[in-house]
């Protein structure tokens, strides 16, 4: 129920921080992150200090939800002028939004399936190891995946300019430059976490 309650928390977040960068605010969603990550930090630190277990462990995360939701609200609209945000429900938008949203939702959901496929199966046919190895060893490539997510997102604003516009040539360059600075970015890191794969496992 805790970490349903997370989950609910953090929906909207998705949309304020969509309408931040849409206004090119990536600096006031960097903040709050930096903010809700020492947050984080703090409050589990503390947790584990005062001798609590998983139950107020899942309470954190339901409370740096419900931080960051309250910071990327209060952020949305200092940062953005004009923009008065509130509460409402209009279920008239409701089958427009599924209409869109379709081909997302089914995306999503097989990434998802995707991603805990691996451990539900290695948990169920092999060793508290080889599942405790897999989940180290796969901690790497998804912070360099993150990495490489967050960095190129600023990118987003831009390429739906250049496609609104119709200017293929500039939506063209825009996205070879990106890859780019994807490859050199991520490459190296992924080598050099390669070849040291044995010792980082060991540390």
């Amino acid at each position: 129920i805790i970490a349903s309650a997370a989950v609910m928390l953090s929906l909207p977040q998705v949309a304020l921080e969509q309408l931040c960068q849409a206004f090119h605010r990536f600096d006031r969603v960097n903040q709050v992150q930096i903010a809700v990550t020492l947050l984080r930090a703090i409050l589990s630190v503390a947790v584990l200090a005062a001798g609590k277990g998983i139950v107020a462990l899942a309470a954190v995360q339901v409370v740096v939800s419900l931080f960051r939701l309250g910071g990327l609200w209060v952020v949305a609209q200092a940062a953005i002028a004009g923009l008065s945000l509130g509460l409402s429900f209009h279920g008239s938008f409701l089958p427009h939004v599924f209409g869109m949203s379709r081909w997302a939702f089914g995306d999503d959901l097989s990434r998802r399936i995707g991603m805990n496929s691996e451990q539900v199966i290695l948990g169920a046919m092999s060793s508290f190891e080889q599942v405790a190895l897999f989940g180290m060893g796969s901690r790497l490539p998804a912070h360099l995946y993150q990495f490489a997510a967050r960095g190129l997102s600023v990118l987003f604003p831009t390429l739906s300019e250049h496609y609104a516009q119709g200017d293929t040539a500039r939506l063209r360059s825009t996205f070879s430059d990106a890859l780019r600075i994807c490859v050199t970015g991520v490459v190296p890191m992924a080598t050099f976490a390669a070849i040291s794969a044995r010792p980082l496992m060991r540390v």
